[in-house]
């Protein structure tokens, strides 16, 4: 199978279980045709993240380390080699070769392992502590259960908020309306929708949900996980979140979960972010190195009033370093 670059215009740096691609312009392009399988809105150290199954088996995950908008497909959809996924704000993307789930290295391109990778160990922890509750109340109609699944995949909230929130905007009723003129299974008033990018109806489940993964996911982005003021803010907009406040409380109390839940991890350019062993690298030189990459790139604040905080980093690192080798 050929693979296309994630990154269009942009340039490869380097290559092992992860490929890493340098890109002025930002974006996310599939490598092949495939189908989108989970999309993780939030993650720490990878930003933007999907995952795409291609039609082998192999998954293929993108990460867009510097942040990006919300993805422009949704789960389930199919796309085709090189179509746009998600937009960037420009930097690193990640395309990784290895199995997100078990930590496996696939192979493509350039590189064959076959094993469960550090890496893909890294990654995988990170994902599964990421990935949305998939426990779906029973008050949801049976045909609403994958709805409610793919919504919480897709904003990286858990599966009650978002059955709770929908139950509350509209009791999973595609047909509802409101006197204020929102629309649909996920209450979207036609203004709204329309900066959304979404084809077709509110009215359309499927196009709803596609609008909820966008509206939704970018509000859990936008307050840094910040459950109850993207519910707000979903409820009277981000200029009015004290008057959501009483929705926000109303949909966590039902979901049960506290005023102070956050979604997810907060993105972070400079986190630990997915790598492997050097190709034709030896297994000793292979755990230095990677050593020295986590080291280097685990986030590390310097106290407050440190006058030199960059020195203090330095000092930080090599510390770690020279103390992880001795």
């Amino acid at each position: 199978m050929s693979f296309t670059s994630p990154a269009p215009g942009g340039r490869q740096t380097r290559v092992d279980q992860g490929v890493d691609y340098v890109t002025g312009s930002g974006g996310i392009a599939a490598v092949a045709k495939g189908v989108i399988a989970t999309i993780y809105s939030r993650l720490s150290g990878f930003g933007q993240t999907i995952i795409e199954k291609l039609p082998s088996g192999q998954e293929v995950y993108y990460a867009e380390e510097t942040g990006g908008g919300a993805p422009t497909v949704r789960v389930g959809q199919q796309v085709s080699q090189g179509q746009k996924l998600a937009p960037g704000t420009g930097g690193v993307i990640e395309a990784g070769f290895w199995d997100p789930t078990t930590g496996r290295s696939q192979g493509a391109p350039g590189y064959t392992e076959g094993k469960v990778t550090a890496a893909g160990t890294r990654f995988k922890n990170m994902i599964g502590a990421a990935a949305p509750s998939t426990n779906v109340p029973g008050y949801v109609p049976p045909q609403y259960v994958p709805w409610v699944k793919q919504a919480a995949q897709g904003t990286g909230l858990p599966a009650p908020l978002v059955a709770a929130q929908i139950n509350d905007e509209s009791h999973f009723d595609p047909t509802a309306k409101s006197s204020a003129g929102a629309q649909g299974i996920a209450q979207f008033l036609p203004s709204t929708w329309k900066t959304l990018g979404v084809k077709g109806s509110p009215n359309d489940p499927n196009a709803a949900l596609q609008g909820y993964i966008i509206f939704m996911g970018g509000l859990v982005r936008q307050y840094n996980g910040n459950i109850r003021n993207a519910l707000a803010a979903y409820n009277a907009g981000p200029y009015h979140l004290q008057a959501g406040y009483g929705y926000a409380d109303q949909i966590l109390s039902a979901a049960g979960m506290p005023r102070s839940a956050t979604a997810g991890q907060p993105s972070s350019y400079g986190g630990t972010r997915p790598g492997g062993q050097p190709q034709g690298s030896s297994q000793s030189v292979t755990d230095v190195f990677t050593a020295y990459e986590t080291e280097l790139e685990t986030p590390r604040t310097a106290p407050s009033g440190t006058p030199n905080p960059f020195s203090w980093w330095w000092q930080s690192f090599t510390g770690n370093w020279q103390g992880e080798q001795s």
